[in-house]
């Protein structure tokens, strides 16, 4: 429970240092220096050898629309948004998950619907008022995709993780050492 606190205490105050920070750079260009960053700090557990070339493609791909897109899309939002209202508009990405879960598994899910839709529900509450400005229809639409592209990405990994994507499952020889004989 703590690391959950710590990252969502992390993720809240993203939304005032991304606006503070980087609202003019080249959306882009933030888009692709997080992703390096990201990269450098997984690298100690990135195992390419292990998946087979076609598994690879996938996960680029899913990987460059759930982040690279959606992170271009994000970050692009900030020039045009306060920081509050790219907050708020997160809540809807939800719908879009539940919305892409459901089409693909075919099947209507009313609890996650509910679910979703309070959220929804739950910011438009929040400021319904500064909506209604024509000019924070570009936001809107950048965050939209950018949630729609994360949701994407969400679903389509989850999907290839219970159809058993990924490397074999191996002990860890540090923690796990074999059993029997020697050691």
């Amino acid at each position: 429970m703590p690391a959950l606190l710590a990252v969502s205490l992390l993720w809240a105050f993203s939304f005032g240092l991304t606006k503070r920070f980087l609202a003019d750079c080249d959306p882009f260009a933030v888009a692709a220096a997080r992703l390096a960053l990201a990269w450098l700090a997984l690298l100690p557990w990135w195992r390419p050898r292990l998946l087979p070339p076609s598994e690879k493609v996938l996960l680029l791909a899913i990987g460059a629309i759930q982040f690279g897109v959606m992170y271009a899309a994000y970050n692009y939002c900030f020039g045009v948004l306060q920081a509050w209202q790219a907050a708020l508009l997160t809540v809807i990405t939800p719908l879009w998950v539940v919305l892409f879960s459901d089409l693909l598994e075919r099947r209507w899910n009313a609890r996650s619907w509910l679910a979703a839709g309070l959220s929804c529900g739950g910011a438009a509450l929040a400021d319904g008022r500064s909506w209604t400005d024509p000019a924070l229809a570009r936001g809107f639409w950048s965050m939209q995709l950018a949630n729609v592209c994360f949701a994407a990405g969400q679903v389509a990994w989850s999907r290839w993780r219970r159809r058993g994507g990924g490397p074999p499952a191996q002990p860890n020889r540090v923690l796990c050492p074999p059993r029997g004989g020697g050691g």
